[in-house]
């Protein structure tokens, strides 16, 4: 499973984590926002990697470590895993995607997570996903860019 590395120091999270955090993104948006085309692009969204989202990301996170691990793990041309139930999303493999996640990063304790979600030409932004009574929930929503 290389591609979800956990920040150094930190144990390599399971892949039923790394579903369980997007899943849990995918629903809450579903929930949240009911979206009528609700086709997520299977390629990987990356927040830009400069110095204002690494500022921002590290505000948040208070981990330069969790931080760097996300510009890591996030490549382009990377795919998200098809075996995850994303709610109300349907994956496309193809240019019909509207919306985009990013592979989730971890905390060193593994209990917190961070996803980059956007909806194409419209709005950016950071899920913030803990782990509380072994589910994994959404617990902040850091608004980066609306167009």
């Amino acid at each position: 499973m290389g591609l979800i590395a956990a920040t150094a120091g930190a144990k390599q999270p399971a892949r039923s984590d790394v579903g369980a955090v997007l899943r849990a993104v995918a629903k809450h948006y579903c929930a949240e926002y009911k979206p009528d085309t609700p086709v997520l692009s299977a390629k990987i969204s990356i927040l830009k990697d400069g110095l204002d989202s690494r500022e921002m990301l590290l505000e948040y996170s208070r981990d330069q470590a969790a931080v760097d691990q996300y510009f890591t793990v996030n490549r382009q041309g990377l795919e998200l895993p098809a075996d995850v139930n994303y709610g109300c999303f349907r994956l496309s493999h193809g240019n019909g995607g509207r919306f985009g996640l990013s592979f989730p990063t971890f905390s060193r304790a593994g209990d917190t997570a961070f996803v980059y979600f956007e909806k194409f030409d419209a709005h950016g932004e950071i899920y913030v996903v803990m782990k509380m009574s072994g589910r994994w929930q959404v617990t902040k929503r850091l608004g980066l860019w609306v167009s």
